[in-house]
């Protein structure tokens, strides 16, 4: 896969930045007699990226919508936070979990970044690992193939 990458770049920025992925199982309904374009299961890549923090007895889950950009963080069934970012590359807000006050700094405009706080102190370094991992990918590629076209 990584010649591939080599070979069509394009290719790469839609695994790595997009989440395109290509399918490791195709699912097919052999009992139907519709055509297989219509016959096929394919899950490319997860919409909402969740993550669950313990937060002293609460079990928080933190989620962000890579469709509508929105990014929630849950209580039990109850939503404390939900967040449209768009193009909003620095967010710092306040949020009530378990009658306690804390404050979420967002950071997404190249690298990812999302902790919760409280009192200045960080509680949670980062909510979304998997999300920053992701970004910090994406600029090391960014860089390598800006890096590349400078010296070809």
């Amino acid at each position: 896969m990584l010649i591939h990458w080599v070979v069509n770049p394009g290719v790469a920025f839609n695994e790595l930045a997009l989440g395109q992925r290509i399918p490791k199982i195709t699912l097919i309904d052999k009992a139907s007699d519709a055509p297989l374009m219509e016959r096929q299961s394919i899950t490319m890549f997860k919409r909402i990226q969740e993550q669950t923090h313990q937060l002293g007895d609460t079990q928080i889950t933190v989620s962000y919508d890579r469709l509508t950009s929105r990014f929630v963080i849950t209580s039990g069934s109850e939503v404390s936070y939900s967040k449209l970012l768009f193009f909003i590359p620095f967010t710092t807000s306040k949020v009530s979990i378990s009658q306690t006050i804390y404050s979420v700094k967002i950071l997404s405009l190249i690298i990812w970044r999302a902790k919760l706080l409280h009192n200045g102190l960080t509680v949670i370094p980062e909510l979304l690992e998997k999300r920053r991992s992701k970004s910090i990918g994406s600029l090391v590629y960014s860089t390598l193939m800006g890096v590349l076209r400078v010296f070809s």
